[in-house]
């Protein structure tokens, strides 16, 4: 038995892998969403603002991330390549998509419901 879970510093069949368990969650948050500006949303109050909306399931995959507080994001416009950093104010948008000022959108050169690219990096 002892060969097959590798005895003294073996590794055994999982040895691959990092050990038992040896996989590691992608420690980067990299998503692609759909992006409309906050007057799509009934939210033109918060048009002043420089935080954006992203959905439930950002916030999920963050919580399972070792991340610094408070968040933030760099955001790129797929079109233009332009980019500009943000923090998050709601996890609240539609899955797939995320909400942003205006003002931001047009810094970006980024359409209403063009692909923008959020991310942050490990350890942030």
């Amino acid at each position: 038995m002892a060969g097959f879970f590798g005895g003294v510093g073996g590794g055994g069949p999982f040895a691959a892998m990092g050990g038992m368990g040896g996989l590691r969650l992608p420690q980067v948050f990299d998503e692609e969403y759909n992006s409309y500006s906050f007057v799509f949303q009934d939210k033109a109050h918060l048009e002043g603002s420089d935080k954006i909306f992203l959905p439930p399931s950002a916030l999920d995959t963050l919580a399972r991330l070792h991340i610094d507080y408070p968040m933030l994001f760099q955001i790129t416009c797929r079109a233009s390549g332009k980019r500009t950093h943000c923090g998050v104010l709601e996890f609240s948008a539609a899955e797939g998509s995320c909400y942003l000022p205006y003002w931001m959108m047009q810094n970006l050169l980024l359409e209403e419901g063009g692909f923008l690219q959020v991310g942050m990096d490990e350890g942030r």
